[in-house]
């Protein structure tokens, strides 16, 4: 919730920087604020009043092709996916963010992909694609992504290292 009165001010710059990718990123922000919050639309203050959903406001990002604000864009959501234990999309969305991530070699978005398909195929009891994506985070050096990536990542390697070859 803190974030939000940041999210207007991005919608309101976005808004008159209309032919990039800035407007589509402040709506996926915004969106992204409201689902962390438990909902899954924006009420956009526009004058349209139009509600645009976290599907939607991707979308529109996919339609700039910014592939590096998508693909964060992306993680962020999948990581909120993990939280309310929507597996499945936490798997569509993290799965098309390592997609991107490796054509861009992003190291932080392929270890955040990494990390978010490693916990959904935990959760979802499918123990062979988790052990594929447990022993790419394994592989991956502790020096590589974010701080807080890392973290996640140092977790998952002391809680399952046995289980990567098994």
């Amino acid at each position: 919730s803190a974030a939000l009165p940041y999210c207007k001010n991005l919608l309101a710059i976005g808004e008159k920087l209309r032919r990039g990718s800035e407007e589509p990123l402040a709506r996926f922000m915004q969106a992204l604020c409201d689902y962390a919050l438990g909902n899954n639309t924006l009420e956009n203050n526009a004058s349209d009043q139009e509600e645009i959903t976290i599907d939607e406001s991707l979308q529109a990002l996919r339609s700039t092709d910014a592939k590096q604000r998508l693909t964060y864009a992306l993680n962020r959501a999948a990581l909120l996916d993990l939280k309310f234990k929507n597996w499945d999309s936490a798997i569509s969305r993290a799965t098309e963010a390592l997609e991107n991530a490796e054509i861009m070699e992003r190291a932080s978005e392929l270890l955040t992909s990494r990390v978010v398909l490693t916990e959904a195929f935990k959760a979802k009891a499918d123990e062979k694609l988790f052990k594929f994506y447990l022993k790419a985070v394994l592989a991956t050096p502790e020096t590589v992504g974010a701080q807080w990536a890392r973290e996640r990542a140092i977790k998952l390697k002391e809680n399952y290292k046995g289980q990567a070859n098994a």
